[in-house]
């Protein structure tokens, strides 16, 4: 029995020397984006095209079979007056990954005809000389990997284009797996960004995705409309990360701070930021454009983002790019879908001022439009969480040494136990069905969160939360928004 065993050890033995498993092939970062990692072993090919197309009519850039990864682009149209149409189709999704006006995906904004734009990943060069001075060749070389398949058409809007471009690309052998990232680009455009009275500021959705990825780069413009204060005092941005599984956030500060720039848009490009374009006629009268791109500092998502900024009655608008993971989804959590929100009441940070008793506390639900000298607001929720900044602002920031109520209904079926999950900075309270659970004290200017039991009985149950908003030594204070599970 021994003998039989050693010589069965020995047969397997001597075919895994003779038939090695094979080895998973080697794969590079890519330069940029070292999250986006490409097989080390590839063709080279290049995909050339030169069409004139009829207005309306798609003409094919690039398709080709993968897997592969689209490297680089070069394209023109003649006459670039009319807008083109740009869509990029991976991997026979349902929906294009990428679907807007040409101009504004290579990053002229503003409805500019051209200008000059040098980044790493988008180039734009116009002539400068001759007959043809301010026709324009466009590049791009943001990585757009795909497994099966991939294409990119130019639909010409308006009258005939004549179309020429070619695509490099790198060709992997037919059982190689790539990298589960694919390529995005969302426009977003309001002109303008909005009409209420009293300069009054919005939140300009830049976007909103479910599901795993990082950002890659942003590109936004602005024309002034509001000549009240400068362009630039919009509060910044707004990167509500995670909300169903893990929140956190990145809170901006000024329009040029956000960016990399200084002391408003200076007519320049670094390799990572810049501002292709600018005109200054006056400090409270300008316009421009200005890029980042993120490379190992990318912003990661692992369930959803929502991003957004700070507007004014400006012409706004953005390009974002970003990657997300193949088949990733936002996970089904319990949410409050809507809010309703008033306030505000002083507590300057004062423990016993934030636990004064205040009349919202003793009001049944649902509240009515306003109360005397308090509105009432009906939010709703973003990817779980409520931003009180819209309602709540003192010039271009958030009110602080301040609180606010908010109360939201949650439905059971059944009697249960749950817990209720809080992202949160500062100070809050909470009750649920007219009984205080909790008090919460947090006074490092952290967002932490909070995991607080609760019983819900069968039928509507009324959650509300005594949130305060504080001036401290970071930006974190300018947040005045929570995150809410219901686990």
């Amino acid at each position: 029995m021994f003998k039989d065993t050693a010589w069965y050890i020995l047969t397997a033995l001597m075919i895994v020397l003779c038939f090695p498993v094979p080895a998973e092939p080697a794969t590079v970062a890519d330069p940029h984006f070292p999250l986006i990692s490409m097989p080390e072993a590839y063709r080279s090919q290049r995909y050339n095209s030169a069409q004139k197309t009829p207005a309306g009519q798609s003409f094919d850039i690039f398709n080709a079979k993968g897997p592969g990864c689209v490297k680089y682009i070069w394209l023109l149209n003649y006459p670039q007056v009319p807008e083109c149409l740009i869509e990029i189709r991976v991997d026979d999704a349902p929906q294009p990954q990428v679907r807007m006006n040409m101009r504004p995906f290579f990053g002229v904004l503003l409805d500019q005809y051209t200008y000059r734009l040098e980044s790493p990943m988008i180039e734009v060069c116009p002539m400068s000389t001759g007959d043809l001075t301010g026709q324009t060749g466009y590049s791009m070389r943001f990585p757009i990997p795909f497994q099966h398949a991939c294409r990119i058409s130019v639909t010409p809007l308006g009258e005939e284009q004549s179309i020429a471009a070619y695509v490099d690309w790198q060709q992997y052998p037919a059982d190689t797996k790539i990298s589960g990232y694919r390529f995005h680009a969302v426009h977003s455009r309001q002109f303008p960004a909005t009409t209420l009275p009293d300069n009054a500021r919005v939140l300009f959705p830049m976007a909103n995705i479910s599901g795993s990825g990082f950002v890659a780069a942003i590109f936004k413009g602005l024309r002034q409309r509001d000549q009240s204060d400068m362009i630039y005092h919009t509060s910044g941005q707004y990167w509500l990360i995670d909300g169903e599984t893990d929140p956190h956030f990145i809170r901006g500060k000024n329009e040029e701070d956000d960016f990399g720039g200084f002391w408003g848009y200076q007519e320049e490009m670094r390799h990572w930021f810049g501002s292709p374009y600018h005109r200054w006629r006056g400090r409270h009268d300008q316009e421009g454009v200005i890029f980042r791109f993120f490379a190992a500092d990318a912003i990661r998502f692992q369930s959803s983002l929502s991003l957004k900024c700070g507007a004014r009655a400006d012409d706004t608008e953005s390009v974002v790019y970003y990657y997300r993971k193949v088949d990733s989804q936002t996970p089904a959590v319990r949410t409050p879908a809507c809010w309703q929100s008033t306030g505000t009441f002083p507590c300057n940070r004062d423990w016993d001022a934030f636990e004064r008793s205040e009349f919202p506390e003793r009001l049944k639900a649902p509240w009515p439009d306003a109360f005397e000298n308090f509105q009432v607001h009906t939010i709703q929720t973003d990817h779980t969480w409520l931003n009180l900044w819209p309602h709540y602002r003192q010039g271009t920031e958030a009110q602080t040494e301040v609180s606010a109520y908010a109360r939201a209904a949650i439905t059971a079926d059944r009697n249960e136990k749950v817990i209720l999950r809080l992202g949160y900075d500062d100070w809050m309270m909470v009750w649920l069905n007219g009984k205080k659970l909790q008090a919460l004290r947090q006074d490092d200017n952290e967002f932490v969160i909070a995991r607080i039991p609760a019983k819900l009985k069968k039928g509507e149950n009324e959650l509300l939360i005594k949130t305060a908003n504080f001036n401290g030594p970071r930006q974190d204070h300018r947040l005045f928004a929570f995150s809410c599970v219901v686990e």
